[in-house]
């Protein structure tokens, strides 16, 4: 014959449990009056963290890349999480991967330059458990393939005549970017490379 025992009261309280019947003085017969002689135990553990979840990329902000990959993380193993459960912005989620019980990938293809985002919900899969995950920080990132351009470049000597150069006049080159620029311009004036240690930001996207 079967019975229960309801422990909910019991544990309430993370951890690991062991319920055990020990034969000895429980007085239980069977009918036939034969004493129980063997005892029984059963051994489980209560969880009650829910599973969180981190996004990441293996590419920086800004980036021009396209795909971008994501690289989804969560705390412990995780069922019923899929591609459909993934929230993005201004951009489109393909070839989602399973990695592991708790690691996805997932493509970002953007959809116009600008920021990108990638958000999940609280409650779109389980862990082992049955605890919700919680809701994941947004992630976001910036997308651009536009190539910077120069405009107002303006070429002027320490002439009297800023307009020409004679030996030993310093001739400076002033230039703005369309944006601001990671890395310094390379300049080359009639065939000449220019040092770049002579090349100077000067201040956001203007340089000489």
């Amino acid at each position: 014959k079967d019975f229960s025992i309801n422990l909910s009261t019991k544990t309430t309280i993370a951890g690991n449990y062991t319920l055990k019947l020990t034969a000895t003085g429980s007085g239980i017969y069977s009918r036939t009056g034969t004493a129980l002689t063997t005892d029984a135990s059963d051994s489980w553990k209560v969880d009650l963290t829910a599973p969180t979840v981190l996004v990441s990329s293996s590419e920086t902000s800004p980036t021009n890349a396209s795909p971008i990959p994501i690289t989804i993380e969560f705390s412990e193993p995780v069922s019923g999480f899929e591609i459909s459960d993934i929230t993005t912005g201004n951009a489109t989620a393909s070839n989602f991967n399973t990695v592991n019980d708790s690691t996805f990938t997932v493509d970002l293809t953007p959809s116009s330059n600008g920021n990108v985002t990638v958000d999940i919900i609280a409650g779109v899969c389980i862990d082992i458990a049955g605890n919700d995950n919680v809701v994941a920080s947004q992630f976001a990132i910036t997308y651009d393939n536009i190539a910077p351009t120069l405009s107002s470049v303006q070429i002027a000597s320490n002439n009297s005549n800023p307009t020409y150069a004679k030996i030993d006049d310093i001739v400076k080159v002033t230039f703005t970017g369309s944006e601001e620029l990671q890395d310094k311009p390379s300049v080359t004036i009639a065939g000449h490379a220019i040092n770049s240690s002579y090349i100077t930001n000067t201040s956001g996207n203007k340089w000489e």
